[in-house]
């Protein structure tokens, strides 16, 4: 029970008996209260049955202060304090585990596979869960004590906002700032809740699925860095959504393209609830592991050459974008292989083809510039080009018109006269074919994917979608992550919005194109189809910048 001489009671009995002396409160006070309603359900009677409290039973003229005190002690119960534990001091010696950090009561389930080492400070966890889930750090958060899930009344840890404001710090277990996760998580299925924006309530259980003793201090698995993603699934709810069930609500209109007006102004465009990238998650990781030098690491191995066109986009992109970029680098350098002979001859098949068609004498154009069909009808066959129809207007195929357009930015070929014909420089690279030598026009088709007369913003699209071919990036998450890189690097449309897909589609489509001559494959891409070492080793040399840091330019003028 309240002790009814603490001044916050006081001020809640004063409180209390000026609202009930209100009229217009009093139903909002009953109801607070949980008085019991009137007999009839209605309002009071007119005269003096209906003066504030008449339901009650109180007098008409006024509520006596005793009356109100006694009310007021009678609901004004104060919640009994919050359970504490005593935490067991750190073990010797590190370990690694492996939990899994559910989203609970979102539906389809978010959640994410993360191994930790047991030494971090629960403050550093609350940076590790922010990140693998995609949260913004933008609301407070807390840690409750398992095994028990009892967020609102459970032990639980003091999180930084505490101690700067100094609430309830008497009641808590300790500092998350002074508490590593070896004191609270230990063996598989211990427990922790953590509750991440007190207005929305996204609350989340973690849960120990495998503990595993790490080597001695000074080997790699013991110096590693402090957590790794390893798996997840469907993306971080969105920032001030409204919690689980507004959440989930949300993501039903949206899989049924339902939105109400409000919510699709709202949601982000291309926003998808069920993306998720372990790559992503374990970029951001790294961000936040700055401390430990991690960063610095990345930046020093895939060093490049600030004044070329990745290097400008690295000076502008933020912390997190940069690690992406630089660890797309890094692993583009360590994952590219040379192709041999017999696969770069496959791969540069179409150009061989055309080109040996011009060697043999000009093609004709229709009036309007593109192939006559029997010409087009000619490399079809000879390329085993799928097309959807019969027809053989160049129009009609668009592979051809990709393999037509590509010669022209080479400088192999040009119109002239209502013909195509090789140039002088076309002449050389036909007769170096004949001769079985293929280096040049490999060299040249790679420049061609990001040509040199190209404006800054389809320059910067070419790059970034090359880097991220060359480091085997998952395709399906290919698209939208270009899409918030140059976002990032503060790229926007004349209306001050940031360039979605159908503005940063057309600067790639070209590339795209010759990419399919590379593989061979003329079909639109399938969600999760990725490249093959060939089209990811041209890749690779179309950005100058992963070969060397000289920032040589290698595309012809």
């Amino acid at each position: 029970m309240a002790d009814f001489d603490d001044p916050s009671v006081e001020a809640f009995i004063q409180s209390f008996r000026e609202q009930l002396n209100d009229e217009e409160n009093w139903p909002d006070v009953a109801r607070e209260l949980g008085l019991p309603p009137q007999a009839d359900g209605g309002q009071p009677a007119s005269g003096a049955a209906s003066a504030p409290g008449a339901a009650f039973g109180l007098p008409a003229a006024g509520v006596p202060a005793g009356l109100t005190e006694g009310v007021a002690r009678r609901f004004f119960t104060p919640p009994p304090p919050r359970p504490q534990v005593t935490l067991p001091p750190a073990r010797d010696g590190v370990r690694l585990l492996t939990v899994r950090v559910d989203v609970d009561e979102v539906k389809p389930a978010v959640w994410r596979r993360i191994e930790v080492r047991s030494d971090v400070t629960m403050a550093q966890f609350h940076d590790v869960i922010q990140a693998t889930l995609g949260w913004a750090d933008a609301h407070l958060h807390r840690f409750t004590l398992g095994p028990k899930k009892d967020v609102w009344r459970g032990p639980f840890l003091a999180s930084v906002a505490d101690v700067e404001m100094g609430d309830d710090l008497d009641e808590a277990s300790g500092v998350e700032t002074e508490v590593v996760l070896d004191q609270v998580l230990r063996a598989p299925g211990d427990r922790v809740f953590y509750v991440y924006d007190f207005g929305d309530d996204w609350v989340h259980t973690i849960k120990v699925e495998k503990v595993v003793e790490l080597a001695t201090s000074g080997t790699p698995d013991a110096d590693g860095p402090l957590a790794e993603c390893v798996a997840g699934r469907n993306a971080c709810p969105l920032e001030d959504s409204g919690g689980p069930w507004q959440y989930n609500e949300l993501v039903q209109g949206h899989k049924a393209r339902n939105l109400s007006p409000e919510y699709a102004e709202w949601v982000p465009p291309g926003w998808d609830p069920a993306r998720f990238s372990v790559d992503e998650a374990n970029a951001a990781i790294v961000v936040l592991s700055k401390e430990n030098e991690a960063l610095q690491r990345i930046a020093e191995e895939g060093a490049v050459d600030p004044s070329s066109m990745l290097g400008q986009t690295l000076r502008r992109a933020s912390p997190r974008a940069q690690v992406v970029l630089l660890g797309s680098v890094s692993r583009a350098r360590k994952e590219h292989v040379e192709p041999t002979d017999a696969e770069r001859a496959d791969a540069l098949r179409s150009w061989v083809t055309l080109i040996g068609m011009l060697a043999e004498g000009p093609l004709p154009l229709t009036q309007a510039g593109y192939l006559k069909p029997d010409t087009v009808g000619r490399i079809v066959d000879a390329l085993g080009i799928w097309t959807h129809g019969s027809s053989r207007r160049e129009m009609d195929v668009v592979p051809v018109t990709a393999l037509r357009e590509s010669l022209k930015t080479m400088g192999y070929a040009r119109h002239y006269r209502g013909e195509f014909v090789l140039t002088k420089r076309g002449q050389l690279v036909a007769k170096a074919i004949a001769a079985g030598e293929l280096e040049q026009l490999w060299r040249d088709l790679a420049a061609a994917l990001v040509p040199a007369k190209a404006d800054e913003f389809e320059a910067c699209a070419r790059t970034l979608y090359a880097l991220l071919v060359a480091s085997a990036f998952p395709q399906e998450h290919t698209y939208e992550m270009i899409r918030e890189l140059i976002a990032d690097v503060g790229w926007r449309m004349p209306d001050g919005s940031p360039p979605r897909w159908r503005d940063i589609g057309p600067c790639v489509w070209p590339m795209m194109r010759m990419l399919e001559h590379v593989e061979q494959d003329w079909r639109l891409r399938r969600s999760g189809q990725d490249y093959t070492p060939a089209a990811r080793a041209l890749a690779f040399d179309a950005v100058a910048e992963l070969a060397d840091t000289s920032g040589t330019q290698r595309n012809p003028g």
